[in-house]
Formats: structure tokens, C-alpha cells, sequence
């Protein structure tokens, strides 16, 4: 579960922001508008009232409170949520303050907004020092999560890696959600604005040292070979794109600040737990070598078939998706072109289009929710 403080305002607009109907927004709860009829209530009433609230200290400049609590997708209910905001505006000082909590429903995360005032019925300022901080602090105690295990699970995650630096160990950090400091002691692993774990330097020094005695030469070249073969048509990022889906395997390019062109890259791949400097597999030239027409030509039919190899209950739709990413449109009739050419690539076999379109009926077919067998059967055969 996510918390974030969003800006503060004078006029207090998040009220007018959660109040507009376009954003498929809901008021689930009022609290503490005394005086206030809060299911007649309107918005300007919401929000005059909370301006009155904040008058009594003209000092504080800024005296809206917004913010908002997520969950991933659908793992929390807006009841829950509810519950969750209600005791973290507790804990944060504003269990007595005025607010209003909305339920969102425009995106694919269920989220609540949350408004109130940072001024206090006795005119005082609510505490805002370490705001940020503390509010991680405190969802993540009421969700019972502790960071200091999660930055221990995160180490041991990382350490069973094959790296050969403290560079690439911290990436595989990053890219496990972690904000990272190198120190001369140590690598701090950092979350909720505090340092969760120390990684001493001596560990990992000897973790790189056994590292070293169990090189898998098989494994490299199994990844080099998946590097070169994909790269024919692909710009960099597209081949970036491409093997993280495909192959879990990301590729991690590096800019000098101030640039656009990498100057290198690291290959993590998952599925062998080992990390690469990037010129060991591809020269970063040759990755940063835009495709030309033959290339793209002679990478086509097999770009298409790993595509429906990795997913073999893709539908058409889903399969033009994917082939667009990489940079070619995929006609009804099944001819691939290039994007916004008319160079022909390729025409599909006619048994792998029928298929393809056959689950995109099927998935159309499903999405009715019929309210018998016979009713069922009939949504079945219309589609197919």
C-alpha cells in the first residue's frame, strides 16, 4: 500500500478536484464538520468551512492536507481503505481535524483521496516536520510492515545473484525498488527516507570473490546469442523492451549526465541469477546501430514467432500490440509492415492468424456474462 502527500493549497481545491463527477470520484466519509448537514452539503460548503478552520492561523500560508492512499490493483476494497485512512490520519494528528475521504475508481488501482486542514481547532499548526517520512513510517506500522526485514529479504534476494561489483549489486538493488548510497564502510539500502540495512563491504567483497570460482560460460553464450539474433531490426530500446518481456532479461543503460547516448550498459538475467557488463555479450556500438530495411526484413518472422512462443494464448489484438512495440503493424489479413511504410516484411501462415483471431473471438465471447447455458452457448457461436 502507497501513501502520498500531494501539495498543499490556499483555497483548498482537492475539494473541488474529488468533487468533480469526470473522475469517476465517490465521497465515502465526513468527519468531524460540526454543524455541517454533510450529506446536503456541497463542495463550496465542504470548502468554506475548512477555510474558516484555517483562518483562526493566517500564518500557515498553505492549509490544505491532500492526500492519497493506493492499493495494488484490486487487493484492498474501498471499505479497507477506508479504515487504513482513517487510522493513518490518526496517527499522522488529524483524527480530529475535518476531512473528507473520496473513493477513485479511474485508474486500475483502487486509491482514496484524502482532504483536511493543517490548522487545528485551537488555531496551532499540525506537525508537519518529516511529513513525508513519518507518513511511510506509519502505514507501513499499520500494515504491519516491517522495512528493516524487507531491506534483509532485498539483500539475501540480490546476494543470490552472480555479480561481479559492488556496482552491479547495487543496480540489482534498484531495480528491486531500493534507493541506494554507497559509503566507504558500506552500501545503505534506503526506504521511507531511512537507511533499512547496511551492506558491509567486506561482505560483499567475498560474496564477489566466491562469485568469481563459479563462472557458467554456458549460460553467457546462451544470452549472447539471444542478444545478437534479437538485435537485427530492433533499435536498442526496443531490443531493451523485448527482453525483459520475453526473456526476463533487462538491459540497464548507462548516460552520463548531461547525455542521451549510453556509454554502456549491464545485463541482468533473472532467470540465470547472473548479472553481465554489457560489452562481455555486445559491443555498445553495435547495440546503439540503428536497423536498416534488410535487417528489419530478415528479424521479422522470427521477432513474430518468439512473440507467440512466450505467449501462446495471445489473440490477434494482443499480438498487433506486441508487434508494434517493436516497430511493424500487422494488418487483418495478416501481412506485417513496417510502421507507417508500405515495405511488405512478411504474410502470415494462415493457420497461426486463425488461431490468433479464434481467441480474440473467444475472449469477446467471454466478456458476456450470460445468464444460462442456453443463453451461454448462443454468445459461443455467434462469436465463433
Amino acid at each position: 500500500m502507497v501513501v502520498k502527500i500531494l501539495s498543499s493549497s490556499k483555497s483548498f481545491n482537492g475539494v473541488a478536484y474529488n468533487e468533480n463527477k469526470m473522475l469517476a470520484s465517490e465521497l465515502l466519509v465526513t468527519e468531524n464538520f460540526d454543524g455541517l448537514l454533510s450529506e446536503r452539503a456541497s463542495k463550496e460548503e465542504y470548502k468554506e468551512y475548512l477555510m474558516l478552520y484555517a483562518k483562526t492561523n493566517e500564518r500557515v500560508k498553505k492549509p490544505q492536507l491532500h492526500a492519497t492512499i493506493s492499493t495494488k490493483g484490486r487487493e484492498h476494497s474501498f471499505e479497507e481503505l477506508t479504515a487504513v485512512a482513517q487510522e493513518w490520519l490518526k496517527q499522522m494528528g488529524y483524527g480530529k481535524q475535518p476531512y473528507l475521504i473520496y473513493a477513485h475508481r479511474d485508474t486500475g488501482n483502487n486509491h482514496v483521496h484524502i482532504v483536511s486542514v493543517r490548522v487545528n481547532e485551537n488555531g496551532k499548526k499540525i506537525n508537519d516536520s518529516f511529513e513525508k517520512m513519518r507518513s511511510n513510517e506509519v502505514i507501513n506500522e499499520i500494515m504491519g510492515i516491517n522495512q528493516s526485514e524487507k531491506a534483509e529479504q532485498a539483500f539475501q534476494q540480490a546476494a543470490a545473484y552472480n555479480f561481479s561489483s559492488v556496482q552491479q549489486f547495487k543496480l540489482l538493488c534498484e531495480q528491486a525498488g531500493w534507493i541506494v548510497s554507497e559509503k566507504e564502510d558500506g552500501v545503505n539500502l534506503i526506504k521511507s527516507g531511512k537507511v533499512q540495512k547496511v551492506v558491509p563491504k567486506e561482505t560483499l567483497n567475498e560474496i564477489i570473490k566466491n562469485n568469481a570460482l563459479h563462472n557458467d560460460e554456458a549460460r553467457a553464450k546462451q544470452v549472447k546469442a539471444l542478444l545478437h539474433k534479437y538485435k537485427e531490426g530492433l533499435t536498442h530500446t526496443q531490443l531493451q523492451g523485448l527482453m525483459k518481456e520475453k526473456f526476463s532479461i533487462h538491459l540497464e543503460f548507462h548516460t552520463g549526465k548531461g547525455h542521451t547516448t549510453p556509454y554502456g550498459y549491464t545485463v541482468i538475467d533473472n532467470p540465470g541469477k547472473r548479472v553481465y557488463k554489457g560489452s562481455d555479450l555486445m559491443n555498445i556500438k553495435e547495440i546503439l546501430t540503428p536497423p536498416d530495411t534488410q535487417n528489419r526484413i530478415d528479424a521479422c518472422g522470427h521477432l513474430a514467432a518468439t512473440i507467440i512462443k512466450k505467449n501462446p494464448n495471445i489473440d490477434f489484438e494482443g499480438f498487433q500490440s506486441e508487434m508494434k512495440k517493436c516497430g511493424y503493424e500487422v494488418s487483418e489479413q495478416g501481412v506485417i509492415t513496417l510502421l507507417n511504410t508500405r515495405n511488405v516484411q512478411l504474410s502470415m501462415d494462415r493457420e497461426v492468424l486463425r488461431g490468433l483471431n479464434y481467441r480474440s473471438r473467444l475472449r469477446e465471447a467471454n466478456r458476456f456474462n450470460a445468464k444460462s447455458v442456453s443463453e451461454k452457448r448462443h454468445w459461443r457461436e455467434y462469436f465463433l
